[in-house]
């Protein structure tokens, strides 16, 4: 099995809604998923967060997707520090973005971030895709271990004008431009992941 996931957090909480992951995003916090299906659509403040949350959602085109109407979200985490989000030991995680020009979780000028044994990408259907699956934005230290990141993402890990990124022991598959892309950045890694099926060809 995985070792523990190291790091000291001031607060733990559990979560097993997409509602309750968002209400726990906050400092020197690990939010520990159970097992099951976050499609991040589905939250109750979907396209309008509360006033003071550490989250904003953030409008993006999309007309292609099925059974979807109306507008299309991103969810943006900005600012958090020693955030970690991590599924609980043996549980299988999910989380996904029905929006295709939406990237599934962007993480702006935080630091020392951390994603730990979960997937991640888009609801599966056929059509283009436009964003990606993780993007790091100005985020100083970010980890992402034991996950798998899947297309239809364009980029598994996009990161811009940050530090200190690892990406480790991880499956980047189905992503119709990139696994990894980097610019303007410092101290990146990537080590012991499996990248396939990923470009156009």
């Amino acid at each position: 099995g995985e070792p523990p996931v190291e790091g000291s957090w001031e607060n733990i909480v559990r979560a097993a809604t997409v509602d309750e992951l968002l209400a726990a995003i906050s400092d020197n916090t690990q939010i520990i998923l159970a097992e099951g299906h976050y499609d991040l659509s589905t939250a109750s403040d979907y396209g309008a967060a509360a006033s003071g949350a550490r989250y904003r959602w953030e409008e993006v085109y999309d007309t292609d997707s099925k059974g979807y109407s109306g507008k299309a979200f991103e969810l943006i985490i900005s600012g958090v520090k020693n955030l970690a989000v991590v599924a609980a030991d043996g549980a299988r995680v999910t989380i996904s973005a029905v929006p295709r020009y939406a990237n599934v979780l962007r993480l702006e000028g935080g630091s020392e971030l951390l994603l730990h044994g979960m997937t991640v990408g888009h609801t599966e259907e056929s059509g283009v895709c436009a964003g990606g699956v993780v993007l790091l934005d100005g985020v100083n230290g970010a980890k992402i271990s034991d996950c798998a990141l899947y297309g239809c993402g364009t980029v598994g890990v996009q990161a811009y004008s940050c530090r200190n990124v690892y990406i480790s022991d991880s499956s980047i598959f189905d992503c119709s431009d990139s696994a990894v892309v980097s610019s303007r950045c410092t101290d990146v890694r990537v080590e012991r992941c499996d990248v396939f099926d990923c470009g156009l060809s």
